[in-house]
Parts: structure tokens; C-alpha cells; sequence
């Protein structure tokens, strides 16, 4: 019996041995159910905090990873993603003691700053209840990501290339090319301001139609949707005009490789 996320995120009063087998499947689906892919904007605080070995980065890659666990009815070996407060504790304190934790400064975590961090991450929204198991008067609280994969940016910076919009980036251009004409101008940065759209709406659709390999790995999705932004340049339309923009800064190219020391 597969369950509903609307049904499997109830609490009951009471539940059979019935109901707890069917809620302990629905929390092993329960990636499933979720969006494979989202773009967050966040603070500089946050993205930071997200970027770097804190507890909140941590918690999300135990949740990415998953935790190998039994199908209650069949016994047959499978990995969960809805993970329960000890669960997660469990994992956060074994991840900062072993080697993989270049991070000096953490330390173990408690319950109550784990639950705290949950907190925090719940209200951003990267991380949601994913369902209650009710035992005698214990009830136990599932957590899941989510998405399956977030890019994360700092508010704006999407538009890496908002500049090609600035009045003032124009009018600079044309006060070191007086023999470009506006409208040339206007030509050139209008063709580049491609680069500021479709990666994002193609990526999630790419992320969609490759979900089932990608869960198997753990590599960086916002370094793999960087790579997207540059494959789009070189569609020959962008080169062009990335030549010609070159052109128009003045810029020496042969400058722009490292020599070798």
C-alpha cells in the first residue's frame, strides 16, 4: 500500500502495527513525492552558511544521502530519506568526527541545536516534515529535503549579467568607441542578454529527465548549473557577440591566459 504525501503527513491519535508498517513505506517513498529541483534565493548569511561546513550544510547532505533501511514487509534492503531528530543526530555527530569534516571549529551537536537548526531550515524551506509515527505516547517526526536538489544563489546574483543592462555600461562603451554607433551598442548587448535566460528553466527540465542516475551521486549541482551558463556561450549567435563586446572593451585577450611560472 502506497500512501498519499497528504495522508502520510497526519498524525494520528493512535495507529495499529497495520498503520505503522504502511506510514514507515510512505516515509521510505517519501522522495518520491518531492520536486526534483528548485532555484532559492538567499542572503550572502545563508548562502554562506550553506556553502561552508556548518551544521545546517551538513544536515542537508545526510538528508541527500539517505540512510539504508529495511521495507517493513518485504525485508528487502532500500535507502530512506525521511529521517528521524535521533536519526539525524546520529549521522551529524558521526559526519563531524570523522575525516571527511575539515571544519576544526564544529563541534558535537545537541538535540535541542539540532532541532534549533531544523528549525531554521524548515522556515527557508529546504527542508519539510515528512511525516509522524505514533508509538504508545512517543510520536516520532520524519524530516526529508524538500527538493531533491537546490541551487542555491545570493539574492540577484542570478543576473550575473545584469550590467549589460546599465545605462551607464553602455554609455561607457560609447565614450571609448566613438565609432560604434548606439544602436550597434544596443544590438551587441541585446544578443548577450541571452546569457540571462533559459539555463535555468532547460536545467530544471534536464534535472527532471536524468533524476533517477543523479540520486545516486553526491557531486555539486550549483557547480553543475555553472557549467550549463557556460556551454550557452558557445552557441556561435553568443561567441559572436562576446568577440564583439571584447572588441568594444579593449580587452587583449593573449592577457587573459596564465603563463606558465
Amino acid at each position: 500500500m502506497v500512501l498519499s504525501t497528504e495522508i502520510y503527513r497526519k498524525k494520528p491519535r493512535s495507529m495499529s502495527d497495520e498503520e505503522k508498517h504502511n506510514y514507515k513505506q510512505a516515509l521510505q517513498i517519501f522522495d518520491h513525492h518531492i520536486n526534483m529541483g528548485t532555484f532559492m534565493e538567499v542572503s550572502g548569511e545563508v548562502f554562506q552558511e550553506l556553502h561552508t561546513q556548518t551544521t545546517r550544510d551538513i544536515i542537508i547532505k545526510i538528508l541527500s544521502k539517505g540512510m539504508e533501511d529495511i521495507h517493513p514487509k518485504t525485508l528487502e534492503p532500500l535507502r530512506r530519506y525521511a529521517l528521524s531528530g535521533a536519526e539525524i543526530l546520529e549521522k551529524v555527530n558521526e559526519y563531524i568526527a570523522s575525516p571527511e569534516c575539515t571544519c576544526e571549529s564544529l563541534e558535537s551537536v545537541t538535540k535541542s541545536n539540532l532541532f534549533f537548526h531544523l528549525r531554521k531550515l524548515e522556515e527557508g524551506g529546504f527542508v519539510t516534515e515528512a511525516g509522524v509515527i505514533k508509538s504508545g505516547r512517543r510520536n516520532t517526526t520524519y524530516y526529508g529535503k524538500s527538493h531533491k536538489v537546490f541551487i542555491t544563489m545570493e539574492s540577484g546574483s542570478h543576473k550575473v549579467f545584469g550590467l549589460l543592462k546599465d545605462p551607464l555600461f553602455k554609455q561607457f562603451l560609447m565614450d571609448i568607441n566613438p565609432e560604434i554607433t548606439a544602436e550597434q551598442i544596443d544590438t551587441i548587448l541585446s544578443e548577450l542578454d541571452i546569457l540571462n535566460a533559459g539555463v535555468s528553466d532547460y536545467f530544471m527540465q534536464w534535472l527532471q529527465e536524468n533524476s533517477g542516475p543523479l540520486q545516486t551521486y553526491m557531486f555539486s549541482f550549483p557547480d553543475l548549473f555553472t557549467i550549463f551558463g557556460f556551454i550557452q556561450r558557445f552557441r556561435p549567435e553568443t561567441t559572436t557577440a562576446l568577440q564583439s563586446l571584447s572588441d568594444m572593451l579593449h580587452i587583449d585577450q593573449e592577457k587573459l591566459i596564465p603563463k606558465d611560472k
